[in-house]
């Protein structure tokens, strides 16, 4: 401790316990600022986002826990692949357009429509896949 030499026993007791109140203060807040939000495992996005972590609005989102990253799995359907099914006005063809998102591939393709495209509902029987080809479930002439 610092102590001067000449120092009442007082002015000792009083530096010495601010001294402890202090030491007391700096471990209780070192205590609740390395919190590991409790003593759940984590081991996936899931259980990281369940057990409190902070989640990175990105795309897949991110839970990062103890200095590890968990990456939200996302299942990539037809339904939210970011292509769409158009046909030709003209021919009444179909065909495949807007940008993959896929991040499972590591890159993003766009394919823009020519103005005589327009949108078509797909559906499970037809649609376009995340490779742009049309995919029919349904016989030629159901469509």
């Amino acid at each position: 401790m610092i102590f001067v030499r000449g120092m009442d026993l007082r002015k000792r007791l009083v530096l010495a316990l601010i001294f402890i109140i202090v030491a007391i203060i700096g471990i209780w807040i070192l205590n609740f600022s390395f919190d590991d939000y409790g003593t759940d495992e984590v081991y996936d996005f899931q259980s990281c986002v369940l057990a409190g972590y902070p989640v990175a609005e990105s795309y897949p989102r991110q839970c990062i826990a103890m200095g590890r990253t968990f990456v939200e799995e996302i299942e990539v359907t037809w339904k939210n692949d970011g292509v769409i099914l158009m046909q030709n006005q003209e021919t009444l063809e179909y065909a495949c357009f807007g940008c993959n998102t896929n991040p499972l591939k590591g890159y993003v393709m766009c394919v823009d429509p020519a103005p005589v495209m327009h949108p078509v509902e797909e559906t499970d029987e037809f649609y376009c896949n995340q490779d742009f080809e049309v995919i029919k479930n349904i016989a030629e002439d159901k469509i």
